[in-house]
């Protein structure tokens, strides 16, 4: 709300893209305080996302979290995540106030999709190996 009553104020169109980084920063920031918690934001991801209505994949999620390598997977995905998706904003940000804006307007939605895509399938593949291995 902020970035865009700005834009609209300044009338500048930077901020109007800058504004795309605020969703990544806010999300990076939580999966990086969540590696405080007793489980990282990524178990409760999973577990909502995939196991809300599977019993079976719940109780595989929770017979793999007892396995201390299965832990330090969620926690260094979560890590990773949270990293990336910072390192996201800094592109967004830098590449908003730097790059032309006929230019910056599609190279930064592609940036994000092709990151976000990575991100996901990575991580993705990654848990999926670590709970097939402690599950087994």
């Amino acid at each position: 709300a902020i970035a865009i009553a700005t834009a609209m104020l300044t009338g500048n169109a930077r901020f109007m893209l800058a504004k795309d980084g605020l969703f990544p920063l806010a999300l990076g920031l939580t999966m990086l305080i969540s590696l405080l918690a007793a489980k990282p934001l990524i178990f409760y991801v999973i577990r909502t996302v995939f196991a809300v209505d599977n019993a079976e994949l719940a109780q595989r999620l929770d017979q793999a979290w007892r396995h201390e390598g299965y832990r330090h997977a969620l926690r260094r995905y979560t890590a990773i995540a949270g990293v990336v998706l910072l390192a996201m904003v800094v592109v967004d940000v830098s590449g908003a106030f730097t790059l032309p804006i006929g230019v910056a307007l599609p190279a930064l939605n592609v940036f994000q999709i092709v990151v976000s895509s990575a991100l996901f399938i990575g991580i993705r593949t990654g848990l999926r190996r670590s709970m097939r291995a402690y599950t087994a």
